[in-house]
């Protein structure tokens, strides 16, 4: 009876050691993020909050990643606006902050005031008209001059 107790205490203990940390090991490299997205430096996130509904959740820009001993990242320091005050900056993990389809990097591209998308290097030149953007990709680019005109 000892050897019988002995043997399902090991086989309990390596499946402990070995199964369950694969598991987890493997679900957090598999996973990178919320919707599978990373989080980056001047992404437009919503931050979680639990008092409020969903819809009254703050929007905020990453400032600054926060970087865990595997050199993955953890949590983030986030600028967020409140109206009448100035903006704030809060620390808050990455499982809290749910990034929104638009990015604060620059590219060669430019916008001009009649909301037309022009490339400096791909221009229609048979016809003399610019490169138009889709009305979901003009919306990104007016919600980001509203968010970086409100972040003083």
């Amino acid at each position: 009876m000892k050897y019988l107790n002995f043997t399902l205490d090991q086989f309990w203990m390596r499946w402990k050691k070995e199964y369950l940390l694969e598991l987890r090991e493997g679900h957090r490299y598999h996973s990178t993020g919320v919707c599978g997205e990373q989080i980056n430096v001047g992404d437009v996130v919503v931050v979680y909050d639990s008092d409020k509904h969903r819809g009254f959740w703050k929007l905020g820009v990453v400032e600054q990643l926060i970087v865990g001993r595997d050199n993955e990242s953890r949590g983030a320091v986030v600028r967020v606006h409140k109206k009448g005050h100035k903006s704030t900056l809060l620390k808050r993990p990455v499982q809290r902050l749910y990034p929104i389809e638009m990015n604060c990097q620059n590219d060669s591209s430019t916008v001009d005031s009649t909301g037309n998308q022009t490339d400096s290097d791909t221009s229609i030149e048979g016809n003399n008209q610019a490169n138009t953007t889709s009305g979901v990709e003009m919306n990104r680019e007016v919600e980001l001059e509203l968010i970086e005109d409100s972040i003083p």
